[in-house]
């Protein structure tokens, strides 16, 4: 899963942009002008996605960019923790579960899942591994 979502900016009367995101009604933000705007969407989706995972609601797959529309990437932090949420979702794995395959505790599972804290890319990887899954990184300009 790619987690690049699409957004619409809107030019309002006095200048600022709002930020929405067809795929996330929930996300919504503004910046004063387009490139804030467009680094507060980053912000916003950081905070949805975090939310979701708090929730254990469901992370949608972003749909792909339209028209108008712009790609607003999820920071890399919050997008692995959210890779090791979807996987888990997806193979039907509960923290407990998990907990157990790493030999640890369900909190440090949580603590792995919360993009709040930090965490090491290895311990994300290998959570992953366990259950099948792997990050792919990509670099784009």
């Amino acid at each position: 899963m790619d987690f690049a979502y699409p957004a619409r900016l809107e030019e309002e009367p006095d200048g600022r942009y709002s930020v929405t995101f067809p795929d996330l009604p929930d996300a919504i933000t503004q910046g004063e002008d387009r490139s804030d705007a467009i680094e507060m969407a980053a912000d916003c989706l950081a905070e949805t996605i975090g939310a979701r995972i708090a929730e254990r609601a469901d992370i949608p797959v972003p749909s792909p960019v339209k028209h108008g529309q712009v790609r607003v990437v999820v920071p890399a932090y919050v997008a692995v923790k959210a890779a090791l949420y979807v996987a888990m979702k997806q193979e039907g794995v509960s923290l407990n579960e998990m907990a157990r395959t790493l030999d640890g505790q369900p909190i440090q599972v949580r603590r792995l899942l919360d993009p709040g804290r930090a965490s090491s890319i290895k311990r994300i990887d290998h959570a992953l591994s366990a259950i099948g899954r792997r990050v792919c990184v990509s670099l784009e300009t």
